[in-house]
């Protein structure tokens, strides 16, 4: 892995990845479950007259192509979320620098719709009896919480825990 700098400001990252002889092209940025970089690509080897006497940066990795060169993955998973939309990566001397806004947490409205399975009519005053054999049954020794007082649950219009005050 090259040497690399996470920053983190109030509502973004900002990554800096020392890729030394790297063109722009030749480098893929992927974003993976939200807060997972993956960069991959392919170093470039450089044309060499002479004996090399030692030789220790990545063009010389195992699985080189015929070129010399060397393909290359990491990936970089961030402490949160960031917005797939807001992310910038620029190459430049050799430094990748990839800005990614973090993910604003939204609310989300959860509709409600008249009818369906729940809240329809039926039984004693707008309640469905129990099934035979189910849960009210069996704690209420066999008969429905629709006879059995003190075992109905109430769901009152405009929200509340379910309960009913007195």
């Amino acid at each position: 892995m090259p040497p690399f700098d996470i920053e983190e400001t109030q509502d973004s990252y900002i990554m800096e990845m020392d890729l030394p002889g790297v063109r722009p092209e030749d480098v893929n940025i992927e974003l993976i479950d939200g807060d997972t970089l993956r960069i991959t690509g392919r170093y470039t080897a450089r044309q060499r007259t002479g004996h090399m006497r030692r030789q220790e940066r990545q063009s010389s990795q195992a699985g080189q192509g015929g070129d010399g060169g060397a393909d290359f993955e990491y990936d970089i998973i961030l402490p949160g979320e960031i917005n797939a939309d807001q992310i910038d990566a620029s190459l430049e001397h050799g430094v990748l620098t990839i800005r990614a806004a973090k993910a604003q947490p939204q609310a989300h409205r959860i509709p409600v719709k008249a009818g369906g399975a729940t809240g329809q009519g039926g039984g004693a005053a707008g309640r469905t009896p129990p099934v035979a054999g189910s849960m009210a049954e069996a704690t209420t020794g066999g008969v429905s919480s629709a006879e059995a007082p003190g075992t109905q649950t109430r769901v009152q219009p405009g929200g509340g825990s379910g309960r009913t005050s007195r």
